[in-house]
């Protein structure tokens, strides 16, 4: 719950008395809905947070400011520039919760003023200039505050909406008090933030597995029933002599089913007998290869999907903390060694596409038949053994910056020295196949194209590691 309307008015009271003759020293924005003002007295800095996140509206002081954001704020830059000089006065306005703080331009600058409007359904950060025209905002206008835009005059909106004020007689808490509450209230705020995002993070994923695992289906219902095609190649090479080239269809009984019917067989009418038999029997032993493929990756898909919601209940139920974010460190010690080890490493760009790389060869036959898309690119260096590398989402057209991030991982991860130049095949994972019999690491492609790259370390610096 955001600070009252009294408890405002006791905090600007305060806050006067210790600001008197504070300069303002240095600004940081965390994030679009706070502020912090290092204003220095004589002898003292204080640091200042104005808050106008939704149930949160508050200003008191903080024993020291917080870390500077990766992702700088636009608005940091304007109040660095613009909000310079002597604090001259700070007010609350009459029946609303809007504080004003007015600073003196340095020397014969013109002065500016930080607004912080705290209403019900969040708030408001705002700068203006001398003629308290809008300078720029931290984030969107919210209502119902003013909805002035930049260079437009700001004007407060009317009185009367804001809880009333506390007897006099009421003790109203301290600034070390608000801040306790504070700090709570941020706490539960924080975990409440992070299970939406888990909760969230989870339901993609499982939308995401759950349309993975009906293409696989499709995949394997389209390959046919190696024991059905197995059995009309018996059929088919049990009556020979019915065989007649230039004919699409025959029709043999099928003596081992019950009732013995009668089936229509497709055959090649371009094809000698001999070779009708034995394109029956290739798309058997096919067909069971691809059934054995995807019943593995069907299963795979499955497990995952079972562990999805597992995690998912567990989470609603409060007997699971949400896990790290995208952005989050890996675990390290017994946590990583009690974590499955996964066949690749992931770097990142920073547009949040991620690039996996093989661990090793039976880890590139993992990563690339088992934890990739068909539309995913893949990359490896011709001719020499290496790495395979998956981009993962990559889109219809990848950018050339992208397939080069890509060949540098290959390059890197096949043992070149930085200067050596060599091909990096690339194409799309469902160009990628695994005949029986390859050792592990080889693969045939097709749809081949080819990048010649020289090895520069250097252009990775701009992924981000995370596994």
């Amino acid at each position: 719950m955001s600070l009252s309307r009294a408890e405002f008015e006791a905090q600007a009271e305060w806050l006067r008395s210790e600001l008197r003759g504070a300069r303002v020293q240095q600004v940081r924005v965390p994030d679009a809905e706070r502020v912090v003002l290092g204003l220095r007295s004589p002898g003292v800095t204080h640091w200042v947070l104005l808050c106008a996140a939704r149930g949160l509206g508050r200003v008191h002081t903080i024993p020291k400011p917080p870390p500077n954001p990766k992702q700088a704020q636009a608005f940091q830059g304007l109040l660095r520039k613009e909000l310079r000089g002597a604090v001259d006065a700070l007010t609350l306005l009459p029946g609303e919760r809007i504080l004003r703080l007015d600073v003196s331009g340095p020397g014969d600058g013109a002065s500016r003023a930080m607004i912080l409007e705290v209403f019900g359904g969040g708030g408001n950060l705002v700068l203006l200039d001398e003629a308290d025209r809008v300078l720029g905002r931290s984030g969107p206008a919210r209502n119902p505050g003013s909805r002035a835009g930049r260079g437009e005059l700001w004007t407060p909106p009317g009185s009367g909406r804001a809880q009333p004020s506390r007897p006099s007689a009421e003790a109203l808490p301290s600034d070390a008090d608000i801040r306790t509450r504070f700090a709570a209230l941020e706490v539960v705020r924080a975990r409440e933030q992070a299970l939406t995002d888990a909760l969230r993070r989870l339901r993609q994923e499982r939308k995401k597995l759950s349309r993975l695992l009906r293409r696989q289906q499709a995949d394997r219902a389209r390959a046919g029933d190696p024991d059905v095609l197995r059995t009309r190649a018996d059929l088919l090479r049990g009556s020979f002599h019915l065989l007649e080239r230039g004919r699409s269809t025959v029709r043999l009984v099928d003596w081992s089913a019950p009732g013995q019917p009668e089936v229509e067989v497709e055959v090649d009418p371009a094809l000698e007998p001999a070779a009708q038999v034995e394109r029956a029997y290739q798309r058997a032993r096919r067909a069971a290869r691809t059934k054995t493929e995807a019943d593995a990756r069907i299963r795979a898909t499955t497990e995952q999907l079972a562990d999805l919601a597992a995690d998912e209940e567990a989470l609603l139920a409060g007997d699971a903390m949400p896990g790290p974010g995208p952005r989050a460190k890996a675990p390290s010690g017994r946590a990583q060694r009690d974590t499955p080890r996964r066949p690749y490493r992931s770097w990142w760009t920073k547009r949040g596409i991620e690039i996996r790389v093989g661990r090793g060869a039976r880890d590139n036959d993992d990563l690339t038949l088992r934890h990739s898309n068909g539309n995913d690119v893949w990359l490896h260096v011709r001719g020499r053994p290496g790495a395979h590398v998956v981009i993962r989402r990559p889109g219809k057209a990848p950018p050339s910056e992208l397939l080069l991030l890509g060949a540098q991982l290959a390059l890197v991860h096949s043992g070149l020295a930085d200067g050596a130049r060599e091909e990096v095949a690339w194409t799309r994972v469902k160009h990628v196949r695994k005949p029986k019999g390859l050792p592990p690491g080889k693969v045939l492609i097709t749809q081949e194209r080819v990048l010649f790259v020289e090895t520069d370390r250097s252009t990775l610096d701009v992924l981000e590691r995370r596994g």
